[in-house]
């Protein structure tokens, strides 16, 4: 299983440099970067310095609305930066109807992405995991979606009230991608800093044949470069994977 770092942790030093952020990336161990945005730079430069620093784009975070209302044009940033697998990151949920009209966006376009070659997922918070005639609104995404992947986030499996672990078994052939985050009382923490069991989740994540752990933290502190650094550092020395 490959270590990815979903860059959005780093939007503050990416609005100042993004290809600094990219060099401290590799430069800390990563594997591959889950995109949030690309600051300016086009695609095809993204790539080259991707391939000159040894990095892969594993994934990317792209807004419901290019998914949805631009697929062809996404598709083809995708097939510039190499990356096959579409994550909408962030949809508002405020009823299980809002579930069912999800559904349908994803599998209007689906088909479109799959002809190229590409995976279509959905990326959690808590909000998912509210219930509806005793399944959690992502498990009816996952139902009535039946062609997209989940990108399980969790540290918001695990605060939304879920069994994490059972969770990643049951949809194990619907999930080649996780994010690791960590937490406490305290809020975000570089991963091994909070009370989330990341051991457990990355066992899991290896028995299900998971290809990707992506770390997150949308709070880092006291900034990107440092969280980044930190949560690579105890991943190498606090835990196996």
């Amino acid at each position: 299983m490959k270590l990815g770092i979903q860059l959005y942790s780093l939007r503050k030093e990416s609005q100042k440099d993004f290809i600094a952020v990219l060099e401290h990336v590799a430069d800390c161990g990563y594997d591959g970067v889950e995109f949030a945005g690309y600051y300016g730079h086009s695609p095809k430069e993204l790539k080259e310095h991707l391939d000159r620093l040894g990095l892969v784009c594993c994934s990317t975070h792209t807004g419901w609305e290019d998914v949805f209302g631009h697929p062809e044009e996404t598709v083809a940033l995708h097939q510039t930066l190499g990356c096959s697998h579409v994550i909408v990151p962030w949809y508002t949920l405020s009823s299980a109807a809002d579930v069912h009209e999800l559904a349908k966006k994803f599998n209007q376009v689906q088909p479109i992405y799959a002809d190229h070659g590409m995976t279509l997922g959905y990326h959690n918070h808590s909000q998912e995991f509210q219930k509806d005639n005793g399944k959690y609104w992502l498990e009816i995404l996952a139902e009535e979606a039946p062609g997209i992947e989940l990108e399980v986030d969790t540290f918001w499996s695990t605060n939304g009230g879920a069994d994490t672990r059972k969770f990643l078994l049951d949809y194990s052939s619907r999930i080649s991608l996780i994010h690791l985050k960590d937490g406490n009382e305290n809020g975000l923490q570089s991963i091994g800093e909070g009370d989330i069991d990341i051991q457990m989740i990355l066992n899991t994540a290896k028995e299900i044949d998971a290809k990707w752990a992506i770390v997150e933290n949308d709070d880092p502190k006291p900034d990107g470069f440092t969280d980044s650094k930190k949560s690579m550092d105890n991943l190498k020395s606090k835990f196996t994977f």
